[in-house]
Parts: structure tokens; C-alpha cells; sequence
């Protein structure tokens, strides 16, 4: 089974250069925030070609989060019932446990399910991985380097942007577990009864078998052997010698007959 991908939504699925310069100064949220907002074709076309499930976690509520996924047209990749805001955890968002339980139940993730969250919030990555061992990467637009780890001993991986983050690691996760998924499949195929296959299979040898007797017999009774042809020329002749033996001596007894006369 392929991991689990979450992602956190605001400064994780889009940065800066995505919202007004004066809107980004401010907490409050008006129409303006979404005036910049277009849709996401790169990241669109990598979450399409992953193979496992993917969720969103974030603090905004949800009228905010659907404003966003909808600009950016990301609503079409993310299932409603995959979706988890505010509105789920309202006084205890995240890092507070209370959310990620939630989320757990939610998105009906499993102790020996693997799990990558990529978040720009420290603290959020920091109770994903001590506390779920979660694999988790950092979002930060403020990186400078082309380094992919960090020194956070919490954070796995680290990158600018969330599409170069995806075009690094959807290719690493296709490749190890498509392998595992063969691997199992294999074995899998290999556990299936072969009695009745190789029954089947015999069967099928004795009927073509029989089908080459009946051939076999069929061209043998059509053709004439030589050896057949010279027993029949033989007796054919013996016969002859038989009733030339037997008129010689019915020509014997009437001369005997005549004599006695």
C-alpha cells in the first residue's frame, strides 16, 4: 500500500506570490486574498499521477479552505471526505493533539500506515514526528539552499515549494512500494491451488493423446504396408496351390475308379 500524503493548506499548497502584497501584511482575510490566486497546473498534474491517497489538514476553516482550493483548482483532486479544517477541532488546532486524533479518525489512518505530511509550520512537524512518526517535510519559502535535509532532527526533508518537494519524492515512493505491490502479487499468485490446473492439464495431454491414437490408427488403416501387401500376395498364392492339389487328386481318384471298374 502506498503512503498516506497531507498536506497543510495555507503557505504549504500556495506562498506569498500568490496572495496581494497588502493582504499578506495583515490577518484579516478579505476578497482581495483570493484575487491572485490561478490554478496549480504542475501541482495538479503530480497529485493526479501519485497512486495513494492524499488529505488536507489545516487550521483555516472550511469556507477559506474551499475559496482556495476552488482558485486554484485543487477541489477536483482533494475528496470532501478528505478534507479536515478549524471547523473539525475548533478549540484545539494544530500542534494540539486533540486535531491530529481527529485526523487520524478521520482519514482512518492505521499504526502500521506511513504517513508524509508536508506542513510550514515547525511546531505542527515537530508533534507529527515525535509523536506519530510521521515522515515529515518542511515547506520553507525562506530556504536558500538546494540541501534537502534539515537540522531539525524532527524533519525529514526540507524544500522551497510543495511541487518541488512532490517532484522529488513521488517518483522515490512509486518506485518502493510499486516494487513491494509486484513482490506481494507474485507471492500471492504463487500461494494460488495448482491441483486442479495440473489435473486440467493432464487431462488435456491424455484427450490429445487419444485424438493422436485415433489419427494415427485412422492413417495406418488407410495406408497399406508393404509387409501386409506380401502376407495377402502369399496367402493369395497358398490358397492357388490348394485347389490345384485338391483337383489333382480328384483326377486321381477317378482314374483309381476307372481302373477298379
Amino acid at each position: 500500500m502506498y503512503p498516506k500524503l497531507i498536506f497543510d493548506v495555507d503557505y504549504t499548497l500556495y506562498n506569498s506570490k500568490d496572495i496581494p502584497k497588502e493582504e499578506s501584511e495583515t490577518e484579516d482575510i478579505t476578497e482581495k486574498f483570493y484575487s491572485l490566486f490561478a490554478p496549480k497546473v504542475k501541482l495538479i498534474k503530480l497529485l493526479q499521477e501519485y497512486k495513494g491517497e492524499i488529505y488536507l489538514f489545516s487550521n483555516g476553516n472550511l469556507c477559506h479552505i474551499q475559496e482556495v482550493i476552488d482558485k486554484t483548482n485543487l477541489s477536483s483532486i482533494f475528496k470532501k471526505e478528505h478534507i479536515a479544517t478549524l471547523d473539525n477541532y475548533l478549540d484545539k488546532p494544530k500542534p494540539y493533539v486533540k486535531a491530529y486524533k481527529y485526523v487520524i479518525t478521520a482519514f482512518n489512518i492505521k499504526d502500521d500506515d506511513i504517513v508524509y505530511f508536508f506542513e510550514d509550520n515547525l511546531d505542527n512537524l515537530k508533534v507529527a514526528k515525535h509523536k506519530y512518526n510521521w515522515n515529515t517535510i518542511f515547506i520553507d519559502e525562506e530556504k536558500t539552499t538546494n540541501k534537502k535535509t534539515s537540522h531539525h532532527s524532527y524533519v525529514d526533508y526540507t524544500f522551497k515549494d510543495v511541487t518541488t518537494s512532490l517532484r522529488f519524492i513521488i517518483p522515490k515512493l512509486h518506485k518502493k512500494y510499486g516494487q513491494e505491490q509486484r513482490i506481494q502479487h507474485k507471492n500471492n499468485d504463487s500461494m494460488l491451488p495448482i491441483i486442479s490446473n495440473n489435473k486440467s492439464n493432464k487431462g488435456n495431454k491424455s484427450h490429445k493423446g487419444n485424438k493422436n491414437k485415433i489419427k494415427k490408427y485412422k492413417k495406418n488403416k488407410t495406408r497399406r504396408s508393404p509387409f501386409k501387401h506380401r502376407k495377402n500376395k502369399k496367402l493369395r498364392k497358398s490358397k492357388n496351390n490348394f485347389s490345384i492339389i485338391k483337383q489333382n487328386r480328384l483326377h486321381r481318384l477317378e482314374r483309381l475308379q476307372e481302373n477298379n471298374n
